[in-house]
């Protein structure tokens, strides 16, 4: 086999290794859309139960003769209190999957970068020993 095609099959595989990268990307960024997706919804999931939480204990409350202005206090600081931390671990898990995903990308581009590098660098060669 010439050199000539044997330059052009290493381009064409170089290409294919950028496709298949590509395709390894979305499928990565896919996996971490869908673990994303799930924080999300468990979130909203145990907001939901907190809210009915509050409202069973809340409907206790009204329906209580004496004065219960301590309990009311206390179940709005542990909603609140379970609230927050609900934010906050959740955040941090949205966090950690932005790093995850910035990781992915800085790692995708670099080596799609150094293929491309090599594939200007064949391109170059096959041009100058066709002239």
């Amino acid at each position: 086999m010439e050199p000539a095609q044997i330059t052009r099959q290493a381009i064409a595989k170089k290409e294919k290794e950028i496709d298949t990268l590509s395709a390894e990307l979305q499928r990565e960024r896919l996996k971490i859309d869908e673990k994303r997706d799930s924080i999300q919804s468990k979130k909203k999931a145990f907001t939901e139960m907190l809210q009915e939480e509050y409202e069973m204990a809340a409907n206790i409350l009204r329906h209580q003769e004496q004065d219960s202005s301590t309990e009311w206090q206390s179940l709005n600081q542990y909603i609140e209190s379970y609230a927050i931390e609900a934010d906050e671990a959740s955040s941090e898990e949205l966090k950690k999957l932005d790093r995850e995903d910035e990781e992915l990308l800085e790692e995708f581009f670099k080596k799609r970068r150094h293929l491309e590098w090599e594939i200007e660098d064949d391109c170059r060669r096959l041009r100058e020993s066709e002239s």
